[in-house]
């Protein structure tokens, strides 16, 4: 075994109470309370070979969206298959056997998806108004960028809003980084002829440091 620790030995810590069982085959080694991201590695580990949190808590690691979800999703080459658990949503995924396309972030830690992958895979299960909200977030924070976005789309044979994904994206090349800001824009800029603003530009603020105003 790696720990040098024999199947005795875990034995015996899981009996005085040193280590608790998670999941079947992951044991928490510390005691106090099971935190959110104990949870996340814990399911990352159970499924074993090749998994990655996906969907919304892959979201949440990366800081592309704020709450927690209540499941942990985690992703599995589609060629596996991963009894499934309280608390955790399984996902098959071709891509993940896919070589060439590698959707997985290459050195994030519990493992995940790339923040582009994941980001348009639940866009994909939203509806229109979440899926803008989605990706005009990411980009806000700073997260991701339209290229990169639309690259990855390019590598999705099928996507539900790919028109409309499209279409956002290239607001966001000119700026756009808010539905707030989309609105302003398409409803009364372009409709009553106004010129176009400067958008997101950093500027110095009084203070000292950077600001950027949504639109000049």
């Amino acid at each position: 075994m790696r720990l040098n620790l024999s199947s005795a030995a875990a034995r015996t810590n899981l009996d005085n109470g040193r280590w608790r069982v998670l999941l079947p085959g992951v044991y928490a080694t510390f005691t106090g309370p099971v935190g959110p991201m104990a949870m996340v590695w814990s399911a990352v580990l159970y499924a074993g070979t090749g998994a990655a949190a996906c969907g919304p808590t892959a979201l949440w690691l990366t800081g592309a969206i704020d709450e927690r979800p209540a499941l942990v999703h985690v992703a599995v080459p589609a060629s596996r298959r991963v009894v499934r658990q309280p608390g955790i949503r399984i996902h098959l995924s071709r891509a993940l056997d896919d070589k060439v396309r590698d959707i997985a972030h290459p050195s994030a830690r519990p493992r995940r998806l790339r923040l582009e992958w994941a980001l348009l895979e639940v866009c994909d299960r939203e509806n229109s108004s979440m899926a803008i909200h989605l990706i005009l977030q990411a980009i806000q924070r700073r997260l991701t960028t339209a290229g990169r976005l639309r690259a990855a789309l390019g590598s999705r044979l099928r996507h539900r809003w790919r028109q409309l994904i499209c279409e956002i994206l290239a607001e966001a090349a000119d700026g756009v980084a808010s539905p707030l800001e989309l609105r302003y824009r398409r409803e009364v800029e372009r409709v009553h002829g106004l010129p176009a603003g400067l958008r997101n530009q950093p500027e110095v603020a009084p203070a000292g440091g950077r600001s950027y105003r949504d639109v000049r």
